[in-house]
């Protein structure tokens, strides 16, 4: 059983709002929360539900979110859910509605998780964030993005940007 998160309002969309922790909204994990379209995500993860008896299932937003998590860091199941209960960027972009100390879920969830997200989903979110295409238009150009959201030209911290060091190097000199 699988009961949808993206028809309720949330104000914790809003770093800001993260029950007042004052998040650094320049936060890596707060970026990137942004631009993934949680909405759309929700609706295919929820088609992998076809039961309407049993326990109902995690958010779409926390099971992509937690093997973003996994796979970024290269952690295995155990540390990927000690990072997050004990790191309140990466339980905003679970979608907590505040920090919490307890883990929202048991390593064995994450098993669930990979399970329940087919390959081809993922597939398109890295397309998405990459700037590749938009799987997620509504007018079918998947080229372009209808939505309004474009994907950074910035490469993710951490990682180089060849002309703009150059530029940052000419100008000290």
């Amino acid at each position: 059983m699988y009961r949808p998160q993206s028809k309720q309002v949330s104000v914790f969309e809003n770093e800001n709002l993260f029950r007042f922790q004052g998040l650094n909204p320049d936060n890596d994990w707060v970026t990137l929360s942004r631009l993934i379209p949680w909405a759309e995500l929700e609706r295919r993860y929820s088609r992998t539900f076809d039961s309407k008896l049993g326990n109902a299932g995690k958010p779409a937003r926390m099971a992509l979110g937690a093997l973003i998590i996994k796979e970024r860091y290269g952690f295995s199941d155990e540390d990927t859910v000690q990072e997050i209960r004990m790191n309140p960027y990466l339980q905003f972009f679970l979608g907590l509605p505040a920090f919490q100390h307890e883990a929202p879920f048991d390593a064995s969830t994450m098993t669930l998780f990979r399970k329940r997200i087919p390959v081809d989903l993922l597939a398109d979110l890295n397309d998405y964030i990459a700037g590749r295409r938009n799987p997620y238009a509504k007018d079918g150009n998947t080229n372009g993005d209808s939505s309004g959201s474009t994907p950074p030209s910035d490469p993710p911290s951490g990682q180089s940007n060849e002309s703009a060091d150059t530029e940052e190097q000419n100008e000290k000199e």
